[in-house]
C-alpha cells in the first residue's frame, strides 16, 4: 500500500572510520558510505510511520552526510509525477549546487545506484512521494508530436481549398502567407475551415477562430508548419509568419525545426488586448474534441523569426525591444460549463537580452483539468493603436495527462 508522508527531518549521526570518499550507494537495503554501513536504525525520521517497511529511502539516501554534520531536510511526500533512476546509475553532484525537485513528484531509485554528493550542496524536495514498493504513476503521458509518423487521424478534405488531409504535414500552408489554406476569404464556414485534430492519440484539436466576420488566418488560429530559420533578417517579415526560429536552420531546407530536431510543429497567431482598435472577438484555442477534461501537462515553445526581428530591429509598425519591455504568452484553461480553471505564463522576451531563442518547456498543470484552453500574446509595446509586436509563438510536443483505468 502506498503511503503519504511529510519528513519534518533528517538527522545524521556521527560517523566513525570513514574512507575518502564521497559515494554513496543504497544497496540491499543498507546505506553505504565508504567503509561504513549504516541502517535504518541509524537515522531518526520525525513523523514518519512504519520506516522498517520502506523500500525507497531518498532523503536518507541524499542527506550530505559528512563527519559530525547534522543536515536537515524538509520535505512533503505527494504522488503524480515520476523520476525513475535506473539500475547501475551513477548521479554526480557538484560542490555548491542547488536542487529543487517540483511538487508531484516520486522519485523511485533502484538498487546499484551510486549518488556522489560533494560538500555545500543543498537538495530541496517540495514533493516526494514515497512507497512501499515500486513508485507508479496513477496517469500516463501522451504527446501531440504534429510528425506525420505520427498520425492517426482519419482523412478529411479542406474543400474550400481543395486539400485532401491525411498526414500532419497536408496542413502545412504554401506560401506561408496569403495561401487559400489559410485565407480564403468568405469560403470558409463553422463546417469547413482549417482545422486540426489529434484523433486517437491526445483528442486535441483546433480551428481558425472566428473573427472579423470570417474563418481566415488574420484573425488569429493555430497553422501547421515546418518552416524554420536561423537568418532573422532575410526571414523575418509578416512573409514569414509561420517560420519557427532555430539555429543552424537553412529556410525550407533542413527541415528540422521542430522541437529535439523534428520536423513540424504549430504557429500560433492571434492576440486581444484592451485597445479600441483590437477587434478581436475569440482567442485561438485547442481542445478536447472527446469532450473529456484533462490535464495538460507541458508544451515545448519558441519565438518565430518575424517576431525575433521586431524585438531586435522593430519595423515600421513597432519599436524594438527595450530594457524595460516584456512579451509573454498566457494560457486560458476552462471547464465543459466554459469557466476558467486556472492561467499559465511564458515570456518570450524580457528585455533584449532574455528572447527566447529555443524550445522551452511551458508548465501548464496549473490550469488544472480543462476542456479547452485559449491562448494570448500580451506585451509592454504599444503604438498608439495597442500592442504592436507581432503576436506569434510556436509550439510543439503538448503532453497531455491520461489516468490509468
Amino acid at each position: 500500500m502506498k503511503k503519504l508522508f511529510t519528513i519534518i527531518s533528517v538527522v545524521a549521526m556521527s560517523l566513525v572510520a570513514m574512507a575518502q570518499t564521497n559515494q554513496l550507494v543504497w544497496s540491499n537495503g543498507r546505506l553505504i558510505y565508504g567503509t561504513s554501513i549504516e541502517t535504518i536504525d541509524s537515522l531518526t525520521f520525525g513523523g514518519m510511520e512504519d520506516v522498517d517497511t520502506l523500500q525507497l529511502l531518498l532523503p536518507r539516501m541524499l542527506t550530505i552526510i559528512q563527519r559530525d554534520t547534522i543536515t536537515q531536510i524538509i520535505t512533503q511526500i505527494e504522488r503524480d509525477t515520476i523520476i525513475q533512476i535506473e539500475r547501475d546509475t551513477i548521479i554526480q553532484i557538484e560542490r555548491d549546487t542547488i536542487i529543487q525537485i517540483e511538487r508531484d513528484t516520486i522519485i523511485q531509485i533502484k538498487r546499484d545506484t551510486i549518488i556522489q554528493i560533494e560538500r555545500d550542496t543543498i537538495i530541496k524536495f517540495d514533493t516526494i512521494y514515497v512507497n512501499n514498493g515500486d513508485a507508479e504513476l496513477t496517469y500516463e503521458l501522451r504527446t501531440l508530436t504534429f510528425e506525420d509518423a505520427d498520425a492517426k487521424f482519419a482523412p478529411y478534405e479542406l474543400s474550400y481549398c481543395n486539400a485532401n488531409i491525411t498526414k500532419w504535414s497536408d496542413l502545412i500552408a504554401k506560401p506561408e502567407y496569403g495561401a487559400d489554406m489559410l485565407y480564403a476569404m468568405m469560403t470558409q464556414s463553422e463546417d469547413d475551415r482549417y482545422a486540426w485534430y489529434d484523433e486517437g492519440n491526445t483528442f486535441l484539436a483546433s480551428e481558425l477562430p472566428y473573427n472579423y466576420y470570417d474563418y481566415v488566418f488574420w484573425g488569429g488560429g493555430h497553422a501547421i508548419s515546418n518552416y524554420a530559420s536561423s537568418d532573422y533578417t532575410t526571414y523575418g517579415t509578416y512573409e514569414n509568419q509561420l517560420t519557427v526560429y532555430g539555429k543552424n536552420q537553412v529556410y525550407a531546407q533542413t527541415l528540422t525545426g521542430g522541437y529535439n530536431g523534428s520536423a513540424n510543429f504549430c504557429m500560433h497567431f492571434g492576440y486581444k488586448d484592451s485597445s479600441p482598435y483590437n477587434g478581436t472577438e475569440n482567442l485561438p484555442y485547442i481542445y478536447f474534441k472527446d469532450g473529456t477534461p484533462r490535464v495538460i501537462d507541458h508544451m515545448y515553445v519558441n519565438n518565430s523569426t518575424y517576431a525575433i526581428s521586431c524585438y531586435m530591429d522593430g519595423n515600421g509598425l513597432t519599436a524594438k525591444i527595450g530594457p524595460e519591455d516584456w512579451v509573454k504568452a498566457v494560457a486560458i484553461g476552462y471547464d465543459a460549463e466554459g469557466n476558467e480553471t486556472g492561467r499559465a505564463e511564458i515570456y518570450l522576451c524580457n528585455g533584449p537580452d532574455n528572447i527566447v531563442t529555443e524550445w522551452t518547456k511551458w508548465d501548464l498543470t496549473s490550469l488544472g483539468k480543462v476542456v479547452k484552453v485559449d491562448f494570448n500574446i500580451l506585451g509592454s509595446s504599444d503604438n498608439g493603436y495597442g500592442f504592436s509586436q507581432p503576436a506569434y509563438f510556436a509550439y510543439d510536443n503538448v503532453a497531455v495527462r491520461f489516468d490509468k483505468k
